[in-house]
């Protein structure tokens, strides 16, 4: 997906030629502050980070299914908001597996069931099995950011539940860094563009440099590597711009202000002419401080 690419597929977004000139510098700040990629700060920071949201009361906790589920007193069941524990694999056979999940659900446990907590809500508040999904909090501790910050959970938001995110993933790169809990399970590594699969089939997290940005039709393409057909491409599609930018020429000036820089990205890996994630909201991906050198392709990585 070259430039040459897109002047063949015809670039319908003819005002990005024009508008991403003047809204560049301007664009990638507001980009930054309102609805950017979330930076990565030093793991000395996850100390400060919190979730600041309005609260009410929820209920006394009477049980914990899971490393991010509980129930209340009053039938609710709650799935907390931005983050996911691990889940044992299903034929039993992943024993470390089953012993992280284990301990997700006995550290959830152990902090809030018999307590009262207080639930903060926003976006789509229940998923798909009509559960709530809030962030949750025992007095001022802030029940996501311990289970995230002791490795027993990993940060996964969607598109309008994305509520204190930056300082989930603050803890969860201090969690990184010290090889707390899951961090330590080689399934759960940050994957390397050049290398992730399109088989991965599955919730990733993915960090490479971005190589080009290139927009065909209504969609936006993060390039990792030279070739479509096989190395991995981030996908922003045209009904997701808004939540990036203020206009879609903004967000794809925005888009485009990340060629060259190295990102890390989440979401689920598909096959689409080489491994793909879809990106729907910024807190997706992250924009990471460091730039390595070029990344050397071989025959061996192509898929």
């Amino acid at each position: 997906m070259t430039g040459k690419d897109v002047l063949a597929q015809g670039f319908r977004f003819g005002v990005f030629l024009t508008s991403a000139a003047l809204v560049w510098m301007a664009g990638f700040t507001a980009w930054r502050a309102v609805a950017a990629p979330v930076a990565v700060r030093p793991a000395n920071a996850a100390a400060s980070a919190t979730c600041v949201v309005d609260t009410n009361v929820g209920g006394r906790v009477t049980a914990v299914t899971a490393g991010d589920v509980l129930q209340l007193e009053d039938g609710r069941t709650i799935r907390l908001m931005g983050i996911e524990a691990v889940i044992a694999d299903r034929a039993g056979q992943d024993v470390e597996r089953a012993k992280l999940a284990q301990s997700a659900r006995e550290a959830l446990a152990k902090l809030v069931q018999g307590h009262v907590v207080s639930l903060g809500v926003g976006g789509r508040q229940t998923d798909r099995k009509g559960r709530l999904i809030a962030q949750v909090f025992l007095g001022k501790e802030w029940v996501q950011g311990a289970m995230v910050g002791a490795g027993l959970a990993r940060v996964r938001t969607y598109s309008g539940n994305d509520a204190c995110a930056i300082p989930l993933l603050q803890r969860e790169q201090s969690a990184r860094v010290k090889g707390n809990g899951l961090w330590r399970h080689p399934e759960f590594a940050v994957r390397q563009a050049e290398t992730v699969l399109a088989r991965q089939n599955g919730f990733t997290i993915v960090e490479g440099r971005v190589r080009s940005v290139s927009a065909i039709k209504s969609v936006v393409y993060l390039n990792f590597g030279e070739d479509y057909r096989s190395d991995f491409t981030v996908a922003i599609t045209s009904k997701s711009f808004a939540r990036f930018g203020q206009s879609d020429a903004d967000a794809i000036a925005l888009f485009k202000a990340l060629e060259g820089r190295t990102i890390r990205v989440r979401g689920y890996v598909r096959d689409r002419n080489g491994p793909m994630i879809y990106a729907d909201h910024p807190a997706q991906i992250e924009d990471l401080p460091l730039q390595p050198a070029p990344l050397a392709r071989t025959s061996s990585e192509s898929q």
